[in-house]
């Protein structure tokens, strides 16, 4: 079951994997796509939104400006400043209430864009009706530098008590005829103008910026949205500001950038820093959303995509639950018949009506066990063919080892004869010597008879090479019998004739017939030892039967040499080639006689060898047996 839940929840996770990867990457990929989107759009509008309070702070700074150099060119207010500049202040000039109604005239036409007016000759504060820069404390060093630059400037930030506000002045020199700065007249401007410039509609109706000044040290130009924060007195400490403050440093005079930070609230923002000018001095511009808002319709996307993937992750755990369901179930079953055929019961068959690759898969298990049970049964044929050929085999090499000890038996009988007729042979050559020596005066005239004898024995030779076991051994003691037995026959005729002769020949035959009648005696006992050894062969012609060929053509050569002989009895002279031949023909058969018995020898120690041999199949095929029937037991084991 475990296999099961394995398989199944690696089939599902693996569904989920392949599910959820994509839909997560894209998933990815749209988040960051709308975050991007998001960025941009903060961006642009942010840009947007900074460029127009740049502009209109430049249009307003460029409107002051020139206002306040029109004011300082008017007779009504340059005339006086002119007078006054070239009397003593303790004269009745600076008294005079003509000159400073003039000067009030003027600035009343002026006080509907302007909170505050002052006018000063050089470092005295002529006219000021708020009071605001008289207060001031720097008052006269920034008359000083206006007059010394004899160029239009501005004064920072003034704490006005009467309007309650900040001011700042925008201040122009005021020349006499020559063009020499006599004095200056300043142009205040509340904070509320210049904050105003910075409230700039949002087209973005789902964001909320804050926009707020700083100057390069990150000292607030102006209120932000913070209450804790106030102008001229807190400081921020942001990324824009270190922004801004390493672009003043590289004189980027018009540097703008975005990025994303911490605010100075201590909350994710999306920033963008732009340089304008307020007065004569570099600021800058800061417009900071809320990366909260920003991404607020992003989480909602993000929200809604965790959404359909959790469902996309349902839905496919359910369909993959099935699927693998679908996909184990035939699993099972094969593997339940699995373990009963792994158990030996190869008579189980799994039907099925699929023809998908469950179908083949369980086609192929049916045929693999029906192959398997074929391969038994054949086994188990071939086992029991194996046991009863490995009795049978056993009981004739039992059968063979007893025949082999017989035919060792009948060899060392064999070897026996042979060594007796090797020894009569000895005794043949002996004597049969004895009468070539006393019919060696008759040799010249048996040439011809000499002659086919040794034909006889080339014969007899060639016959001796097919001669290499028992079988060719008895076949040429046989035919040497033969041979023995024919020309002991003939000697006899010989000497019965020789005696006839010797008869005839009176007194000069006496000493031929002597030799006559001893070649007689010796074909006598010839005869009788070819007696004794014929017993002994017919005894060994049972085991050389088949070699009874050979010997007879061997036979056929013999006769006609005994025809020859018998044709040359009348020729004296050829009883002496004919008693050589037998002499050589019975030292052949000594010779013979040996080899066969060394032959004999050999035979016997084969024979013991292949009883040997005999011995050791006996022991394989008992070991055949045992193993046929140690298969039998396992093949037992399987149900067919």
């Amino acid at each position: 079951m475990s296999f099961t839940k394995s398989i199944k929840t690696r089939l599902i996770s693996l569904f989920l994997i392949i599910g959820l990867i994509p839909a997560i990457t894209v998933s990815l990929i749209f988040f960051n796509r709308l975050v991007s989107n998001e960025r941009e759009v903060v961006a642009r509008d942010s840009h947007t939104v900074a460029t127009t309070i740049r502009n209109n702070l430049e249009l307003d700074r460029q409107y002051r400006e020139e206002q306040a150099s029109i004011l300082a060119a008017n007779d009504a207010i340059a005339l006086p400043v002119t007078i006054m500049s070239q009397s003593d202040k303790n004269s009745s000039i600076w008294r005079s209430n003509t000159l400073m109604n003039g000067i009030n005239r003027v600035a009343e036409d002026y006080k509907d864009d302007f909170v505050d007016i002052f006018v000063a000759v050089y470092e005295d504060i002529v006219y000021n009706p708020q009071g605001t820069f008289f207060d001031y404390s720097s008052a006269i060093e920034e008359i000083n530098d206006i007059i010394n630059s004899n160029t239009v400037g501005w004064s920072p930030w003034i704490w006005s008590d009467a309007l309650e506000t900040y001011v700042i002045f925008t201040i122009a020199p005021i020349r006499n005829v020559a063009g020499d700065a006599v004095g200056v007249i300043g142009l205040g401007t509340a904070y509320d103008e210049i904050h105003n410039k910075l409230m700039i509609e949002n087209q973005n109706e789902s964001l909320e910026y804050d926009v707020y000044l700083v100057d390069a040290n990150g000292t607030l130009q102006s209120n932000p949205k913070d209450p804790n924060l106030s102008m001229l007195t807190s400081k921020i400490n942001t990324k824009a500001v270190e922004m801004f403050s390493a672009a003043l440093a590289n004189n980027e005079l018009d540097f703008a950038d975005s990025t994303e930070y911490i605010g100075y609230h201590g909350e994710p923002v999306l920033g963008y820093v732009s340089a304008v000018m307020l007065g004569d001095e570099p600021a800058a511009v800061v417009i900071e959303a809320l990366a909260d808002q920003a991404f607020a319709g992003v989480k909602r996307s993000q929200s809604l995509v965790i959404v359909i993937i959790i469902i996309t992750a349902i839905v496919i755990s359910v369909t993959s639950f099935f699927i693998a369901q679908g996909i184990i179930k035939p699993i099972l079953e094969l593997v339940t018949f699995t373990e009963k055929a792994a158990n030996g019961d190869l008579s189980v068959q799994v039907s099925t009506n699929r023809e998908d690759e469950f179908g083949r898969l369980f086609n192929a298990f049916n045929k693999m066990a029906d192959n398997l049970r074929e391969m038994i049964s054949s086994i188990t044929s071939a086992i029991h063919n194996a046991s009863s050929a490995s009795e049978e085999l056993s009981a004739a090499s039992e059968e063979n080892s007893a025949t082999i000890e017989e035919i060792v038996a009948a060899i060392q009988t064999y070897a026996e004869a042979i060594k007796n007729v090797s020894q009569n042979a000895n005794s043949m050559a002996a004597q049969a010597q004895e009468v070539v020596k006393r019919a060696e005066a008759g040799k010249a005239q048996m040439a011809h008879s000499n002659e086919t004898m040794l034909n006889i024995l080339r014969s007899s030779q060639e016959s001796q090479t097919k001669i290499n076991d028992l079988q060719q051994a008895t076949n040429q003691i046989d035919q040497v019998i033969n041979i023995i037995s024919d020309v002991a026959e003939q000697t006899n005729l010989l000497a019965l004739n020789a005696a006839i002769e010797a008869a005839r020949a009176g007194e000069h035959g006496r000493g031929f017939a002597v030799v006559a009648d001893e070649v007689r005696k010796l074909a006598e006992q010839t005869q009788e030892s070819v007696g004794v050894i014929m017993n002994s062969i017919d005894h060994l012609r049972t085991g050389t039967a088949q070699v009874v060929d050979v010997i007879q053509v061997n036979n056929e050569q013999i006769e006609d040499g005994a025809e020859i002989l018998r044709r040359a009895q009348t020729d004296f002279d050829q009883i002496e080639e004919s008693i050589s031949a037998t002499v050589k023909l019975i030292n052949e058969v000594a010779d013979s006689g040996h080899r066969l018995d060394i032959g004999m020898a050999e035979m016997a120690a084969s024979a013991e060898e292949q009883a040997a041999s005999i011995v050791q199949i006996t022991q394989n095929a008992e070991s055949v047996a045992r193993m046929a029937e140690e298969m039998s037991k396992l093949v037992k084991r399987f149900k067919v």
